[in-house]
């Protein structure tokens, strides 16, 4: 049903329009609810509902016992710099060099910005800054839904991906948009990546 639901919010105008404002009390309840926890009073919990056992960070042995511990113990700028796909971008030119990069179309804070106007004639990949799984392809922008695009791009801003798991490195991520221009290998295969048509 919620994935049912979260299709239509955001592949349809009456689906958006329609669960705009219960999607948007459902987040803020969720994140009011959760946010009152510290990040390790939220790690045990998902970690108990998740794998049905308590979670040990005194003298943690199972793989995922070390990870909670490491995202609860290991915090440092650097982690954030990484994650951040725009920030990223300077480190990877500053250690080994700007000819690494993927070719930077533009960057952005406005989902508007993302429209026929403003992208070049070639494949591009459209990418939240600040969370994870947010790629969209657009490889001929004449027949490509920007509305549709807008909307989703729209939502994902105004999500703090910290939040889903506590993972530090995210919390202070300014979220923005990236259009890069689109990689493919010699067959012009371009891998597994989320795909808008």
């Amino acid at each position: 049903m919620k994935k049912k639901l979260k299709h239509y919010y955001y592949n349809s105008k009456i689906g958006y329009y329609l669960l705009d404002i219960p999607y948007k009390l459902w987040n803020y309840y969720r994140v009011i609810r959760y946010k009152k926890l510290s990040d390790e009073e939220f790690i045990k919990m998902k970690y108990k509902k998740l794998l049905d056992r308590d979670l040990d960070l005194k003298n943690p042995k199972l793989f995922t016992e070390k990870i909670q511990w490491l995202k609860l113990n290991d915090r440092k700028d650097i982690y954030t710099k990484c994650a951040d796909k725009y920030l990223v971008r300077n480190y990877i030119k500053e250690k080994i060099g700007e000819k690494y990069l993927i070719p930077l179309v533009f960057v952005t804070e406005d989902y508007k910005d993302i429209n026929e106007d403003n992208l070049p004639d070639y494949p591009v990949i459209v990418k939240t800054t600040h969370d994870s799984g947010g790629n969209f392809i657009i490889q001929y922008k004449k027949n490509f839904d920007f509305k549709r695009l807008q909307r989703v791009l729209a939502c994902k801003l105004k999500n703090n991906y910290y939040y889903l798991n506590r993972e530090w490195e995210y919390k202070n991520i300014k979220p923005s948009i990236i259009v890069e221009k689109l990689l493919k290998d010699d067959s012009g295969n371009m891998g597994s990546v989320h795909l808008i048509v």
